[in-house]
């Protein structure tokens, strides 16, 4: 019997999370890249409301 498996995209937040296991930590160009994204936004993700104080 076969399985059928339909892979779901995760969401940027679980694709950071699974990227930072296996990295370490991630810099806003990295994330920037990961997720076809700008600058501001990968700071967004990484460091949330405290953004503005990282950068």
């Amino acid at each position: 019997m076969t399985m059928h498996h339909t892979s779901r995209p995760l969401s940027p937040h679980e694709h950071l999370r699974q990227l930072h296991h296996v990295y370490g930590p991630l810099s806003p160009a990295f994330v920037a890249e990961e997720l076809h994204g700008t600058l501001e936004e990968a700071e967004h993700y990484l460091y949330g409301p405290y953004a503005a104080g990282y950068c």
